[in-house]
Order: C-alpha cells, then structure tokens, then sequence
C-alpha cells in the first residue's frame, strides 16, 4: 500500500513528538538529593551552595577548635598557647604531648571542609538537625566563630546534612568521610604514641 504526502508528513511528525518526549524524560530524572524539599538548584545547573564552607577562614588564624559529641556527651577541645597546641580536654590522656602534626592536618581538613549539596528548608527535624549529632567549631585569634552542626547521614549513606554558623535554614551536605575522619578523634584524641618500652 502507497501512504501519500500527508501521510508520510503525519507519520515524520508523530516520530519526532515521541522522540522529544523520550528525551525530556530522561532529562528530568532527578536523583534522590535533587528531590528533597526546598532545592535550589536543577539538575541543569550546578547548586551556588556547592563549594568550600569556610571560603574566608585561613587555618594559621585558628587558635582554638572544639569538637563534641553530643549523644555520647564527649568532648574534644584543642588550643594554641604561645605557639604550640595543647589539649585541654579530652575522653583520655595516654600522658604523651599532643601530636601537632596530625593536630595541624586535622585543622586544616576542618578549615577545608567542603559542601557537595545544599538546600533551604525550615524542617530541621528530618535531617537530624533540630538535635546535631555533632559539633564542630573553631575560633580565630580575633575570636570569631565559626561553627558546624551535624545532623544524620542521607538515605544513601553517603552525606551528613549540616548547618554553618547561626543559619538554621541552609542545610549543606558534605561527604560522609570528611565527617567521620574529623569526629573520630573525639574517641582518640591526637596525642603522640607512647614510647616503645626499652629492653
């Protein structure tokens, strides 16, 4: 059977409509994290909330960095006193000096911390922000703040939802591991390993 013109165009047009459709479908697939409340970003464009949290913090300002753990009641607190690192109060005390290279990287991980995601919500609650897991804060020689509350890790297990400073809106996402490599020392704290007993 021969189709006319008419058809022929019909039949083009009809292929070309499915064939957009597919493609916008495919192109509006939102991953989990661009489905949750408040997102400011779409998948076509990168989040303005990505990027490093503490931008204007340089680590040689910090004089003081506290570390708690607040379902455990733990703290960790670390300052500098005429140059040299101290810790003041720590879960344990292995009667060694503080180890101020692992001190010093420690810092600078804090002070790098970056966000992967971010968006703005008033629900705090559901991202365990209304009662952080964690604080983390620092304190320069000018005696600014600057402070981290963590709430839960996302569905995936791979982000913590946290919130900078005294902004209770704008919930950043920062990868599990950066996280957990920081708050680990709450439990260990970084003294320097006893000496090896001589024989």
């Amino acid at each position: 059977m021969r189709l006319n013109l008419s058809t022929l165009i019909l039949l083009v047009v009809g292929i070309a409509i499915i064939a957009a459709a597919l493609i916008l479908t495919v192109g509006d697939e939102a991953s989990e994290d661009d489905l949750l409340p408040g997102r400011i970003a779409t998948p076509e464009t990168p989040n303005p909330l990505a990027g490093p949290l503490f931008p204007s913090l340089n680590q040689a300002s910090v004089i003081r960095v506290e570390m708690r753990d607040n379902h455990n009641d733990t703290l960790l607190i670390m300052q500098r006193e005429e140059g040299a690192w101290q810790i003041s109060e720590a879960v344990e005390n292995p009667g060694t000096a503080p180890d101020p290279l692992l001190i010093a990287n420690t810092i600078g991980d804090l002070v790098g911390l970056i966000a992967v995601d971010g968006f703005i919500t008033e629900d705090l609650t559901d991202f365990g922000l209304d009662e952080p897991a964690f604080m983390l804060s620092m304190m320069t020689a000018d005696e600014t703040q600057f402070t981290l509350r963590i709430g839960r890790q996302n569905p995936s297990g791979n982000r913590y939802y946290a919130l900078r400073n005294d902004d209770d809106t704008t919930i950043y996402m920062i990868p599990r591991n950066d996280i957990t490599n920081l708050t680990a020392l709450i439990d260990a704290p970084p003294y320097l390993p006893p000496p090896e007993n001589s024989t």
